[in-house]
């Protein structure tokens, strides 16, 4: 069968590619390739744990965990998840490096915010969920900012923070994910229904890890004039201040 270019996997940028190729590599040589006892001692020297974490031991987990998964579904939904909505995002920063970075500062704040609810707990965190909520939020600030329905080629604007709570739909957005994830606390829901896994509280701390901070590492768009900051022809030069009161 042949492949169009136009599959989306093919057109997913490529710091997106090597994330997923990443953790399914490591998924196949923990599962399949390594012995079982081999793949158990490096699970648990990469998984976060919060007591060891409290003690000071294992600091590499704050970003090994995102890396880790507990099942061939646990992986794929993730996978998935950050194909559609890291995509979007990656596309806005441009930079795979920056990106990287991005995705990666979101991990270990989603997994500080869980830290803090359970840091006596011995259960091994794991999952890349933290980051990809991290993407949901991000793509919150312009999803739904109404430019993504016009028919400029110029990208959707960033909504600014102070916008996010007065508009409708973001607003709604950002609601019933917190809700959702309130739910799936309380009815104590994991992948799989495994002990081991991203909890709650990181998906919450990476959703707006992403929403609050997109802004910073996002590459400036260009005014239609070639400007900075996507507005109309003049406004970044100053052209306009005093012009009209001569």
């Amino acid at each position: 069968m042949k492949i169009s270019k136009n599959e989306p996997i093919l057109k997913a940028p490529s710091a997106i590619l090597f994330l997923i190729g990443l953790m399914v590599s490591i998924h196949i040589i923990l599962t399949k390739i390594l012995s079982s006892g081999l793949s158990t001692s490096l699970f648990l020297n990469l998984a976060f744990v919060p007591d060891d974490f409290s003690r000071g031991d294992k600091l590499w987990t704050l970003i090994s965990y995102a890396f880790l998964h507990g099942s061939w579904e646990h992986l794929i939904m993730n996978m998935v998840w950050l194909l559609a909505f890291g995509s979007a995002v990656a596309k806005r920063i441009e930079s795979a490096k920056i990106y990287l970075l991005f995705f990666l500062l979101c991990c270990v704040i989603a997994i500080q915010v869980q830290y803090f609810f359970s840091q006596e707990s011995l259960i091994p965190i794991i999952g890349a969920s933290g980051g990809v909520a991290a993407m949901l939020g991000a793509s919150a600030r312009f999803a739904f900012s109404g430019d993504i329905f016009s028919n400029s080629n110029r990208r959707p604007r960033l909504l600014p923070l102070r916008k996010v709570f007065t508009n409708g739909t973001t607003l709604m957005f950002v609601l019933l994910w917190v809700v959702l994830n309130l739910l799936f606390g309380l009815i104590s829901v994991s992948p799989g229904g495994a002990s081991v896994s991203v909890a709650w509280q990181a998906h919450l701390g990476g959703f707006f890890a992403g929403l609050l901070l997109i802004g910073w590492f996002e590459t400036p768009p260009l005014s239609p004039s070639g400007g900075p900051g996507n507005v109309d022809f003049g406004e970044w030069s100053g052209a306009h201040t005093d012009n009209n009161k001569s």
